[in-house]
């Protein structure tokens, strides 16, 4: 579902809402792309690697928002994102 809404001095803001499944890939470090999240249901993983090892940075929840630096530069992902649980 895509909805567009017109916020003020005509700047149109575009919504889809997506699923994922338990372990799926919503970011992947190093990808280019310009785009924010906002988790509607369940939780996602924030994690970082170096080839070997995970570190986990942040476990959000419903309400939270990330990958909103995107939308201000255009440098690749700095992180992954995988969504937890169903």
């Amino acid at each position: 579902m895509i909805a567009y809404h017109q916020g003020k001095k005509g700047v149109i803001m575009a919504t889809r809402v997506l699923g994922y499944s338990n372990g799926e890939r919503i970011i992947e470090a190093g990808k280019l792309e310009q785009r924010m999240y906002i988790i509607l249901d369940g939780m996602v993983e924030i994690s970082l690697t170096d080839g070997k090892e995970k570190l986990v940075v942040a476990n959000m929840k419903k309400g939270d928002f990330f990958g909103e630096i995107s939308l201000f530069n255009n440098s690749p992902r700095s992180a992954n994102a995988i969504a937890v649980g169903d």
